[in-house]
């Protein structure tokens, strides 16, 4: 399985719990009828789509390594280098195991990537603090409640959170 399809399939799976989105566009589930993902299951969705993402060897890379300034030719889809390489060491700090940038694609002389994958610890005060991290950073964001709301996650016994960067 490719990591753009994959990464498509994880776009269509977030587009299901985006309002106004034509719920006839989901397969089988509760997204199928109507019903918007709980957190639960957009959790579960998630943690499969990372380790798809994941499995991918050859489109994934450790993400400090992968921001650091001796990789001029690495760029982000969307958003504020110094920003995001913050994130990531803060989740890091805060308790995150590892973290990926998950996806990579060749644009030219650049390799361009929109998506990380932090795995979360297993302690359970770390792994809140990870929660906080994630979650601080997505309000100080800016845009709408509704917007920032969309980006915000909660504890679901998850073993990954996707950073998506290309919204």
């Amino acid at each position: 399985m490719s990591a753009k399809f994959v990464f498509c399939s994880f776009l269509a799976t977030m587009a299901m719990v985006l309002p106004g989105c034509d719920s006839n566009v989901a397969g089988p589930g509760p997204a199928a009828a109507g019903a918007p993902l709980t957190p639960a299951e957009l959790a579960k969705a998630d943690d499969e789509a990372a380790k798809d993402l994941l499995d991918d060897k050859t489109h994934i890379a450790e993400a400090k390594d992968w921001l650091s300034p001796n990789h001029e030719n690495h760029v982000l889809w969307k958003g504020d280098r110094k920003a995001i390489t913050q994130l990531v060491n803060d989740l890091y700090e805060a308790g995150a195991t590892k973290i990926w940038a998950a996806d990579t694609n060749e644009m030219g002389k650049n390799q361009i990537v929109a998506m990380f994958v932090a795995e979360l610890p297993t302690d359970k005060d770390k792994r809140a603090k990870v929660f906080e991290v994630h979650n601080n950073f997505w309000k100080k964001a800016g845009g709408s409640a509704e917007d920032v709301a969309e980006f915000l996650i909660e504890e679901q016994g998850q073993k990954y959170i996707l950073l998506d960067f290309d919204n």
